[in-house]
């Protein structure tokens, strides 16, 4: 527990909070989407045809969500390289420092 609790605080809780939220919206809109997307396909055929004046706002709802997850994914992504960048740069530093003892 001393480790978890040690990661947490270099890595810093707000960080940890931010990827976390962005998780969670990320499966949200995954999820909803996915039901959005069941409850469209439920809409009743009429003549070989949905056309009952729904679809464009079913579909902009959808591309929202589909969206959402597209930011999400962008955001974590960039979260993610640039933890990676800053531990390159710390074990760069590091050999720096070591080079001078």
């Amino acid at each position: 527990m001393d480790v978890i609790k040690a990661y947490f605080s270099a890595a810093g809780y707000s960080s940890l909070a931010f990827v976390v939220l962005l998780l969670t919206g990320y499966i949200a809109c995954r999820t909803v989407g996915q039901w959005w997307l069941g409850e469209w396909t439920e809409d009743p055929i009429v003549n070989g045809t949905r056309t009952d004046g729904r679809k464009s706002m079913r579909l902009g709802v959808f591309s929202a969500f589909v969206v959402g997850q597209g930011i999400m994914t962008v955001k974590f992504d960039l979260l993610y390289y640039r933890a990676r960048l800053c531990q390159r740069y710390y074990q760069y530093s590091d050999n720096i420092l070591k080079s001078y003892e």
